[in-house]
């Protein structure tokens, strides 16, 4: 990002990025640019989002998820990662003196398998895998806490998500 990159927060208004915060369960690489900061902790840990949420946040790019096969090897960690992750991210923007533009990574695994041959506005939601439905309830969340004006949220739907070498 450029020194001089803006975006647009809840209420549509630009706003100069000047704080950008990565977090992960390992530790970010950060480009080398001085708005970057770290942090390290675990998504289902409701005082870790609370963390990372402060009272000037207004942007969110909410990423964090465990993926398909380890989401359905693992029902307790990816309802943890997945579901109370992005709970707990509502929440803390929620708690914001104004409301936050929240970016979430969704899925096409909301549509389950066999994916049909064409995915449109009128393709119904049947996920057949935990993570599919862990997405579509996260998705179904976004909506409330947006029509309740807590944040302005929107969902991408992901075709497909390369996930980091497996921890040794």
């Amino acid at each position: 990002l450029a020194a001089t990159e803006i975006a647009r927060n809840a209420q549509d208004a630009e706003f100069k990025v000047s704080r950008i915060l990565l977090a992960d369960r390992v530790q970010p690489q950060a480009p080398d640019d001085a708005r970057f900061e770290t942090a390290v902790g675990d998504v289902g840990a409701p005082e870790f989002i609370r963390s990372l949420v402060t009272p000037d946040t207004r942007l969110v790019f909410h990423l964090a998820g465990v993926v398909s096969g380890a989401a359905e090897a693992d029902f307790a960690l990816g309802m943890r990662a997945n579901l109370d992750g992005t709970r707990h991210m509502l929440e803390a923007c929620r708690a914001l003196p104004e409301p936050a533009r929240l970016v979430f990574a969704s899925s096409i695994a909301v549509y389950g398998r066999p994916l049909p041959d064409l995915i449109d506005d009128d393709t119904p939601m049947r996920p057949t895998l935990s993570y599919g439905v862990q997405k579509l309830v996260c998705e179904i969340l976004l909506g409330e806490y947006t029509r309740r004006s807590y944040v302005d949220a929107r969902a991408l739907r992901l075709s497909g998500v390369v996930v980091r070498p497996p921890a040794p």
